[in-house]
């Protein structure tokens, strides 16, 4: 069952494509969590709560495990504050996900209302992410780690594209412009 006014919402689109800019304003419009995977990844890198090994290898611009993300995600969609929709961002990032989210989704009789398929041009992508590294220092965003992050989003991320359009969920959204104008157009979307 849809959340009222449809925000049960997953961004896919490639590092620097601004998920997160845009989560953070549409969580503000619509009152629901944005939950972000790489936030949640580190934070529990500087907790210390992560396999060995696991916060050099993401920090490398690598995928955690599948097992311990839908773990992760499914723990927190189970919170009280989710209940009423949530934005959902950096998951699912492999078909797996996908689809194995698909499957608990269906068990609780929910579904989701929105897959906004952010897109921008290569270049633009990879000057955000040399921004974002000067004023944010995340370790993701070294210029080693970028290449490989772009990359591993053309292999293992994409593919979740096609999944989501063959259910008939994808709202294809042109990210390359400021932030307010990519707000619009996924207003307009949910129209």
């Amino acid at each position: 069952m849809a959340a009222s006014g449809g925000h049960r919402v997953v961004l896919i689109g490639p590092p620097g494509v601004g998920k997160g800019t845009l989560c953070r304003d549409l969580s503000t419009r619509w009152s629901v969590p944005h939950l972000s995977t790489g936030a949640m990844l580190r934070s529990a890198a500087a907790a210390g709560d992560l396999p060995d090994g696991l916060a050099e290898h993401i920090a490398g611009g690598g995928f955690a495990p599948d097992d311990l993300i839908l773990e992760m995600i499914g723990r927190r969609l189970d919170a009280d504050d989710c209940s009423g929709g949530y934005l959902l961002d950096g998951f699912p990032r492999t078909l797996v996900q996908a689809e194995r989210f698909n499957d608990a989704l269906r068990v609780r009789d929910r579904r989701l209302d929105h897959v906004f398929w952010l897109s921008a041009p290569h270049q633009v992508l990879v000057d955000r992410l040399h921004r974002r590294a000067a004023t944010e220092d995340r370790d993701d965003d070294h210029r080693t780690a970028i290449g490989r992050r772009l990359d591993v989003y053309e292999e293992r991320t994409r593919p979740v594209v096609d999944y989501y359009e063959s259910l008939g969920l994808v709202r294809p959204i042109d990210a390359w412009g400021p932030p307010e104008e990519v707000l619009v157009a996924v207003l307009r979307a949910t129209e």
